[in-house]
C-alpha cells in the first residue's frame, strides 16, 4: 500500500528477495526436501518458453503466437507451430517434464540446425568472421545463449575444440551443444 499499488516496485521486491534468488544447486545436508524451500528446484520450460528462448537466442524473427487455423492437419505452420505440436500441454504446467523423444527432437529438428547454421545465423557469422581468439569467440556464445561466462574447464574443453576443427563449423557446433545443454532448457 505504502507503493501506491506500484507494480513495477512490487516485481522489483519479490525478484530482489533471497527466497527468489535461491539457487538450484544443494549447499548443505539439509536441503534435499523440495518441501522446505531451502532451494530452488530444478524445472523444464514450458514449451513456449523453450522456443521464444530459442528464437531470441538464434534470433529467429518467426516467433508469432499459434494461430488456431494453424492446428488444423493440412495447414502450413510456421516454425513455431511445428515446435508446439511435438511439446503438448502436460498435466503440470508448473512442472513441465520433456520426453525422450521430444529431447531427441529438440536435438535432432531442422529448425535448430537452420538456425544454428553460420549463413542463417548473423551472431555466428559475426563470430566467425571476427579476427579475435577462440576464448573471446565462446565467451560471446555463452553471454548470447546462457548469459554468463564459460568456466575455466568448459573454457579449455571448448577452445580446444575450436581450434582443433574448422573454424566456421565449429563454432556452429558449439553453439547447437549449448542450445541443447541442461542449462538452456532448464529453470534453475
Amino acid at each position: 500500500m505504502a507503493s501506491k499499488y506500484d507494480l513495477k516496485f512490487l516485481i522489483r521486491a519479490l525478484v530482489a528477495s533471497q527466497a527468489y534468488q535461491r539457487t538450484s544447486a544443494v549447499s548443505s545436508d539439509a536441503q534435499p526436501d523440495r518441501k522446505l524451500f531451502a532451494r530452488m528446484p530444478l524445472r523444464g520450460l514450458s514449451p513456449e518458453q523453450l522456443f521464444d528462448s530459442l528464437a531470441v537466442a538464434t534470433e529467429c524473427s518467426e516467433t508469432a503466437p499459434v494461430e488456431p487455423s494453424e492446428l488444423l492437419i493440412g495447414a502450413s505452420q510456421s516454425p513455431r507451430a511445428q515446435f508446439l505440436a511435438k511439446f503438448p500441454n502436460q498435466n503440470q504446467p508448473t512442472d513441465y517434464q520433456m520426453s525422450i523423444l521430444q529431447a531427441l527432437y529438440l536435438m535432432n529438428n531442422s529448425f535448430i540446425a537452420r538456425q544454428t547454421s553460420v549463413r542463417k545465423n548473423q551472431t555466428l557469422a559475426t563470430l566467425a568472421e571476427q579476427r579475435t581468439s577462440n576464448a573471446n569467440k565462446l565467451e560471446s556464445l555463452y553471454l548470447v545463449v546462457l548469459s554468463r561466462k564459460p568456466s575455466p574447464e568448459e573454457s579449455a574443453r571448448f577452445v580446444a575444440f575450436l581450434d582443433a576443427g574448422e573454424a566456421k563449423s565449429a563454432l556452429a557446433d558449439v553453439f547447437w551443444i549449448l542450445l541443447n545443454s541442461p542449462e538452456f532448457i532448464l529453470n534453475h
